[in-house]
């Protein structure tokens, strides 16, 4: 068994296996699991499944496999799961690691290509791509942790290795601009992109400083 995952009630578990066994459904009965389903077989006659996470609500559970797709299984009635929706083709490897936000509009895929993708699943029928991330070496990545507000992503690859990235777009800007020293002013912007009219770089400068000047 290489993947397990918990419903957010605790009231059932969905296991795979990367030697072709699918997708099984659990019910948790105290300290006792019992089996009440399987997933029907899809791509091809063994799918391994590598990555598992349920949304929010426990009604959608994402499964990543080593066909290097993800696909997403409706369990809103965990008795009778049945896949849905578009699956996502876009890794270049084995996707070894699945992980909601907390709204479950968001969804991170590590996988074996070293690249963490971040999709859009407002509609899980129609997922999105919204980022690509490259881990340094591109070593392969092996789990994914979205935080909860899903304004950062972590995921672990390689020897005892753990990489770090915003999706805040304002927050990474901010960041930016505080480590890019002297803004560009607009003397220098018309000796280097004449052709482009002048904005000012991060928005006032640094911090404390207007923008364009030398401190």
């Amino acid at each position: 068994m290489y993947a397990l995952a918990a419903s957010p009630d605790g009231r059932f578990f969905a296991s795979g296996t990367g030697t072709g066994g699918g997708v099984d459904i659990w019910r948790a009965d105290g300290p006792t699991l019992t089996k009440v389903a399987s997933a029907p077989r899809a791509g091809g006659p063994a799918l391994q499944v590598y990555g598992l996470s349920f949304t929010p609500d426990g009604s959608l559970l994402a499964v990543g496999s080593a066909d290097r797709t993800v696909r997403f299984l409706d369990l809103s009635t965990p008795r009778t799961p049945r896949w849905t929706g578009r699956p996502i083709t876009g890794p270049g490897d084995y996707v070894f690691g699945v992980s909601f936000d907390a709204a479950g509009r968001r969804l991170a895929t590590a996988s074996g290509d070293g690249v963490l993708r971040v999709y859009d699943t407002s509609d899980p029928a129609r997922p999105v791509q919204v980022a690509a991330l490259g881990a340094a070496g591109r070593v392969p990545l092996y789990s994914v942790a979205l935080r909860p507000d899903g304004a950062q992503v972590s995921a672990g690859g390689g020897p005892e290795a753990v990489y770090t990235w915003t999706l805040d777009v304002d927050a990474a800007a901010e960041r930016v601009c505080a480590l890019a020293g002297d803004p560009i002013g607009a003397e220098e912007w018309r000796r280097y992109v004449p052709s482009v009219p002048y904005a000012t770089p991060c928005g006032a400068g640094r911090p404390g400083q207007p923008a364009g000047s030398k401190g």
